[in-house]
């Protein structure tokens, strides 16, 4: 008598974000608009990786990492929101930019955890959320006003 054992199945994470953030022709431009600040490059290779992310792929300590923060800001992240975050965060080197690189060259070796997840956020469309994320670190996301003198 011989047992079937059935493989495991591989779980893609499914994103869903608004069609115009995914879409090539203006979905950096939004992005940019709603204060997304890496470089486009960036921008477009974060976005290809979401299409690979297997559930097991997720590193666990980037998914605690992304709840926490969560926890903290009182907001609820998109599972997409959190695999990709905790995927971005595992690859990014240890180091800082090149010495060549400039003080306005904002990349995602300079970034914070919580400057990472805002960027995540904006990339996947989930403005509201963002707002309410970055309105918990004011520390971190300082809102600047500009004022004229009349």
């Amino acid at each position: 008598m011989s047992a079937s054992v059935e493989a495991p199945s591989v779980r893609h994470i499914e994103f869903i974000v608004a069609p115009s953030i995914d879409s090539d022709e203006n979905g950096y431009v939004l992005y940019q608009e709603s204060g997304g600040r890496l470089p486009e490059e960036r921008h477009a290779e974060f976005l290809a990786v979401r299409s690979t992310l297997l559930e097991e792929d997720v590193p666990f300590h980037g998914r605690v990492q992304a709840e926490c923060m969560a926890s903290v800001a009182k907001v609820a992240f998109s599972p997409e929101v959190v695999a990709l975050y905790a995927h971005l965060r595992a690859i990014m080197p240890e180091k800082d930019l090149p010495s060549s690189a400039t003080n306005q060259q904002i990349d995602v070796y300079r970034l914070f955890d919580q400057e990472l997840v805002a960027e995540v956020l904006l990339m996947l469309g989930e403005t509201d959320v963002y707002e309410q994320f970055t309105a918990a670190f004011p520390r971190i996301f300082k809102k600047v006003q500009i004022t004229t003198a009349v």
